[in-house]
């Protein structure tokens, strides 16, 4: 009789502790959704607050791709050069182009990285990747301006170098400054030599 008696209770007492485990792993289930996308989310806000190479996925909506799909520079002689506006990493075609690396912010607002010129455009990005297209990326670069309407090398030329002395690119700036960096190197060694020189006659005088 006391067994009978029992057995319903340890029933329910089951059933209770199976409800109670239920609920746990419910709860537990819940708190951890929301931490996953409380990650996500803020993943997903520190992707796009950051730059250098995750400038590359800070891409513009469909919408505004066809907005800026030109883009016009003006260089130092006040003429402006109209481009075509495409992602930096992408297959760029093998024609003859005025190219500039560009960084484009959030609000639009873009800002020359490198500017050069090339008879092969898809040839002349491949020969970038381990040098200048990396630097690019590194600064947050996501674009790349193409000029197609110079009619020879010449034209090119002239055109990349309006460009180039109406804008302070810094990897335009960083070749002239190693060239820079080196003669002032080469100048500082031979004036420490002279030094040593008239040190070592004053010395022999003594």
């Amino acid at each position: 009789m006391q067994h009978w008696r029992t057995a319903p209770a340890r029933a329910r007492c089951k059933q209770h502790v199976a409800s109670k485990r239920e609920n746990a792993i419910y709860c537990v289930s819940v708190m951890f959704c929301h931490h996953l996308l409380w990650r996500g989310r803020f993943a997903w806000w520190s992707l796009e607050m950051s730059t250098g190479i995750f400038g590359l996925l800070m891409q513009p909506s469909s919408a505004e791709k066809t907005e800026t799909r030109f883009h016009e520079w003006q260089g130092i002689s006040g003429r402006w050069w109209l481009t075509i506006v495409q992602p930096l990493l992408a297959e760029h075609i093998n024609l003859p182009s005025v190219y500039v690396m560009v960084r484009r912010d959030f609000h639009g607002r873009t800002y020359p990285l490198y500017i050069g010129q090339t008879s092969d455009t898809g040839r002349r990005m491949d020969e970038h990747l381990r040098g200048k297209l990396r630097e690019a990326i590194a600064l947050g670069g996501n674009e790349l301006h193409q000029h197609f309407s110079a009619g020879s090398e010449r034209e090119r030329f002239a055109i990349e170098t309006d460009l180039r002395n109406g804008h302070n690119a810094p990897l335009n700036r960083q070749n002239s400054a190693a060239v820079f960096g080196g003669l002032l190197g080469l100048g500082a060694a031979h004036i420490e030599k002279r030094n040593q020189t008239l040190a070592g006659l004053l010395a022999g005088r003594g």
